[in-house]
Order: structure tokens, then sequence, then C-alpha cells
């Protein structure tokens, strides 16, 4: 979920890992050679070290140094009021607009699936989610529990860490988004992705998200049994060649809530996003 001054958008997508080529065999070169993508982790890695090389180099000094860090998440409960983000009385304002790939520039994508739906949300509940966000890693009083309970007697040091890192955090909990390594690894590549995230895990508030996402036009029958050629790029070709009929599960969406915030200059480059599994 992004955070700049443009209108709020809601986008939902599916689309298909682009298919790797494979060399083939001849005399000249037994051994097929591996190309990496300039987007892999490490390329991205290398990129990032070279990046503050040149800018020390410079005489341009980065508290950070881009190193490939473990990293887990951590959201504390939020006192959100049981009505937030209720259904909506009257669906017919949310706007929907189904991208069509085969008229646009990116005709390869013409069999998947992506819809921008507009007024999901409106400017007053966008504006609470993003607080609500930010209560979620310590922000706006919202302290962990524990705190003024002592002088932390019992706390393990990675506690008191994890604790002091969620009580008044600076900025209001926003940080430098770091790019995904693998295995909850990640790294800081401000030359790749150069803007500010919160992670929220929420499986309440996604679940109605996803309840609005319903009720607007065609987007209920769509997802109300995905099976045949038309979803075959959303659940692969079992939902065609093994006739598997699936159903989307009542939470619907993942259940962590990353949003983002980018200010002049800033930017994320090209990318493949990849599923997360709680």
């Amino acid at each position: 979920m992004g955070h700049n001054n443009t209108k709020p958008k809601l986008i939902l997508k599916t689309k298909t890992e682009p298919k790797s080529e494979q060399e083939p065999n001849s005399k000249s070169s037994p051994t097929p050679t591996a190309t990496m993508s300039p987007n892999s982790p490490l390329t991205i890695l290398q990129q990032a070290r070279a990046h503050h090389a040149e800018r020390a180099r410079l005489g341009i000094l980065e508290k950070s140094i881009s190193k490939v860090r473990r990293t887990t998440y951590k959201s504390l409960p939020v006192p959100y009021p049981p009505t937030f983000l209720s259904p909506l009385s009257d669906p017919s304002t949310i706007k929907v607009n189904r991208i069509d790939f085969a008229n646009s520039p990116l005709k390869e994508y013409k069999k998947c699936f992506a819809v921008v739906l507009d007024d999901v949300l409106s400017k007053e509940e966008c504006e609470e989610l993003i607080r609500y966000a930010e209560m979620s890693v310590g922000a706006h009083g919202n302290e962990p529990a524990g705190k003024g309970d002592g002088d932390g007697e019992g706390e393990t040091e990675e506690e008191r860490i994890e604790r002091e890192a969620l009580t008044d955090p600076e900025d209001n909990g926003w940080k430098p988004a770091l790019v995904n390594a693998g295995r909850n690894y990640e790294v800081l590549a401000v030359h790749y992705r150069n803007s500010d995230r919160i992670i929220w895990d929420e499986k309440e508030v996604v679940g109605r998200i996803w309840k609005r996402v319903l009720q607007a036009e065609g987007m209920k029958e769509y997802f109300g049994q995905l099976s045949g050629e038309e979803y075959v790029p959303v659940v692969g070709g079992s939902a065609l060649y093994k006739s598997e009929v699936r159903v989307v599960t009542d939470q619907g969406l993942n259940e962590r809530m990353r949003f983002l915030r980018y200010g002049p200059g800033q930017f994320f480059k090209g990318l493949f996003c990849s599923r997360f599994v709680v």
C-alpha cells in the first residue's frame, strides 16, 4: 500500500513468472551458462555495495552500509473500532477498471487478470488506516505491553531490544524499505529501492478490506470458483489439465500489509513480486 499525495487506489493483480530459457546443447558450449537477472538479490547486493563505495570515494558518507541481515517483523495490537472498514452501504461507488493487456504494451500478459478498483476506501479511511499502521509499530502512544512495569527484570536482551524499538519510534515508525534476499534475509539497496515502509500483520483488517473488494461489480463472480483456462495464470495448469476447482479463502488477501511512503525523488525500480506465506 503506497502512501503519497495521489488518490488512493487498491490494485489486485495476478501474473505468471517468466519462463527461463535454456541454452541448446552444442559441442562449442557443452555446459550451459546461467544468466542472472539484474533484479536478483545477489546482483542487487553487488550493485548496492558498488553504489556505496562510489559515494564514499566522492566523500559522501552514509550511515548504512549494505549488508545482508536477518529480519523479523512484529506487529503490536491496535485498538481500531469494530465498525472500522465495515461493508459499504452502496457498493456501486466502487469503480472497476480491468486492464486490457491485449491492447497494451504488455501483450505477453494478455491471458492474465489485473483490475484497478477505485474508492474501495474513502480518503478518511485511508488516513485512519495509515495511522493504525503507525500504531502497530509503537507510534501515537501505542506502547508494547510491559512498558512501565518495572525495570525490565526477566527480559532477555532480544526482548528488551524489541520493546525499545517499538516504544516511541522515530518518524512514527517509518523505516527505509529493504529488498528481499530470501529466507528472512533482506538488504538495504537505495540505488534500487528508495522509500520508507511499515509492515503490519493484521488478519481482521485485511479480511474487512477483502469484503469490500468482493462488493465491487464482478469481483465476487470472478473469485467464486477458480477453474478452467481463464484461471491458469492464477492457479497454474491444474485448473485446466486436472479440472481442479479452487475457491478463495475467507481471508482473501495477504494478511501482511506493506505500507510504502514515497517522498520527492524516491522510487522502486522494476520488480517481480513473490508469494508470502504465514
